[in-house]
């Protein structure tokens, strides 16, 4: 069995240390040189492979914008902008754009909008800020706003990478990152990409040992989407191991601030809708979704079993795509427990990645998964062979489920 990839931590006292840019250059004009060509590598490099991606995505999307209207559907009907942008606004993002322009229900609202309270606060608010500064429609307002962040993550990711496992292997786990069959989300008004720009500074915070700074990342987390939770995991691990090793009480900060997120959208839903548990109440009344253990997994193996998907008919792909997810999940979470990975990075990663197992309605879907992003980073270590195969497989389902999500009802993003 190959050995997995080694990951150092770029910072002393974490992992291990290593060079940094210009170490061993004595004239200044050097360094400062070198620390250029590290910039320009750190935003040209990420950023180029994003745009690739996304020019991708949108010709796999072309289409799902000639045939019928992709502004209808079992979502908000989605107003405005061209038939090619109201498809990045389908599923999840008609929602989005809901709550941006409505609000959450009042208590007198509450029956009859409770599907809206599902929809975490902190990704609408931003499209409603956006949409009042700029002059823009909450469609558009929602679509840059997506695409910029998601230019954010992919150089985030990129550095995060360059700090664990170098720069030039850092150019290959963004490109993982980029063209993940999951990845066509960060082209659609979903929140996922302020997700990730979140949970990414916060793992810089947390190596950093910025207790304060990782909690206020990890806070807009967990009040963006419900999978953030896994940030304040990892907040409340590392923080444990700083205590108990170095006594290191100022830890506490990062939890305690990150659980903030999360916690204050609770009391406010509370406070306006009059309902303690509303968001839960909204996950099992209208999503169908809880937390559960095993049930799900066995019941989307028998469906693929004796309801093989031989269609594109709305739903028919849902069990199959979750069912290979949960393979890939399986296989993720032997090979992250088998690394070197720094403390934060690891206990994130696998949050992120058991998380979506214990959704009874979502499950291991691409989508989820890409929250689980340093897991780029692991696959960048590959053998050439090995990664060459990795990424044009990614790119193969990367179209195959773009295709899919924008133009049929087949599988559920």
């Amino acid at each position: 069995m190959a050995q997995a990839p080694s990951l150092v931590a770029a910072r002393p006292g974490l992992t291990g240390s290593v060079d940094t840019v210009g170490s061993d250059v004595s004239d200044p004009l050097e360094v400062v040189e070198s620390r250029r060509t590290h910039r320009a590598r750190g935003l040209l490099r990420p950023l180029a492979l994003y745009v690739a991606s996304r020019v991708v995505i949108l010709v796999a999307s072309i289409p799902a914008a000639l045939h019928g209207d992709p502004g209808v559907g079992p979502w908000p009907v989605i107003q405005g902008g061209s038939a090619l942008e109201r498809v990045f606004a389908q599923w999840d993002g008609a929602w989005y754009l809901w709550v941006a322009d409505r609000g959450y229900p009042t208590a007198g609202e509450y029956r009859h909008h409770l599907s809206d309270v599902a929809f975490f606060p902190v990704f609408p608010a931003l499209i409603r800020g956006v949409a009042s500064a700029t002059g823009l429609s909450t469609l558009h307002a929602a679509l840059a706003v997506s695409f910029l962040l998601g230019a954010v993550a992919t150089v985030l990711v990129w550095h995060l990478a360059a700090r664990l496992i170098g720069q030039e292997k850092a150019t290959r786990a963004a490109a993982l990152f980029v063209f993940f069959p999951g990845a066509f989300v960060l082209s659609m008004a979903y929140a996922e990409t302020l997700m990730i720009v979140a949970a990414a500074a916060c793992l810089f915070f947390l190596l950093d040992r910025r207790w304060t700074l990782a909690g206020i990342a990890g806070a807009v987390a967990t009040a963006t989407r419900p999978n953030g939770v896994a940030v304040l995991i990892a907040c409340a691990i590392v923080a444990l191991v700083a205590i108990l090793r170095r006594r290191e009480w100022g830890a506490l900060r990062a939890p305690l601030l990150a659980s903030l997120g999360v916690g204050s959208f609770f009391t406010y839903l509370w406070i306006r809708t009059g309902h303690l548990n509303a968001w839960f109440e909204s996950e099992r009344v209208m999503w169908h979704d809880h937390f559960s253990v095993g049930e799900p997994v066995l019941r989307r193996l028998e469906g693929v079993i004796t309801a093989p998907p031989t269609s594109l008919a709305p739903g028919r792909l849902n069990d199959l795509i979750a069912d290979l997810g949960l393979v890939l999940l399986i296989a993720a979470l032997v090979w992250v427990l088998r690394t070197a990975m720094p403390l934060a990075v690891k206990s994130y990663t696998v949050a992120a990645l058991v998380i979506p197992a214990l959704s009874y309605a979502v499950g291991p879907r691409p989508r989820m998964l890409l929250a689980a992003f340093p897991l780029a980073v692991l696959a960048a270590g590959l053998p050439t062979r090995a990664y060459n195969i990795v990424l044009g497989t990614s790119v193969v389902l990367l179209v195959a489920l773009t295709y899919v999500t924008t133009t049929t009802l087949a599988a559920v993003p």
